[in-house]
C-alpha cells in the first residue's frame, strides 16, 4: 500500500542466485583421474585399509583387556592397626576399599 502511494520507492528485484557449476576443465580432470585407476588399484587400497583396521583393532582390544583386568582388582594385603587410617581411611576417597578384620586363632576368622 505504501508503495502504491510512493511513501516507499519501488522494490527492487533481487538477481537469482545461480549456483556455480563445476567447470568444463574441472570434470575433465575428475574423468581422467577416474579413468587412471584401475580395479587392482582400488583392491590394493582396499587391502591396506583393512590390514590397518584389523592391527588397529587387535591393539585396542589387548588395551581393553589389560585395562579391565587391572581395574578389576587391586590387591590383597595384610596391614596392621597403624597402617589402617593411611591405607583404609585415606584411601577409600580415591577407590573403594574392603576389608576383612580377623583375629588368629578364632577358626570363623580362617
Amino acid at each position: 500500500i505504501l508503495r502504491k502511494h510512493e511513501i516507499l520507492p519501488p522494490k527492487e528485484e533481487a538477481e537469482p542466485f545461480e549456483e556455480e557449476q563445476p567447470t568444463l576443465t574441472e570434470q575433465e580432470e575428475l574423468q581422467q583421474r577416474l579413468d587412471s585407476v584401475t580395479l587392482d588399484d582400488l583392491d590394493e587400497e582396499d587391502d591396506e585399509d583393512r590390514k590397518f583396521m584389523e592391527e588397529y583393532r587387535a591393539k585396542r582390544m589387548a588395551e581393553m583387556k589389560q585395562k579391565a583386568v587391572d581395574e578389576r582388582f587391586g590387591g590383597l594385603m595384610m596391614i596392621n592397626a597403624q597402617e589402617f587410617k593411611r591405607e583404609v581411611s585415606e584411601a577409600s576417597t580415591s577407590c573403594h576399599v574392603v576389608i576383612h578384620l580377623f583375629k588368629n586363632g578364632i577358626p570363623a576368622c580362617e
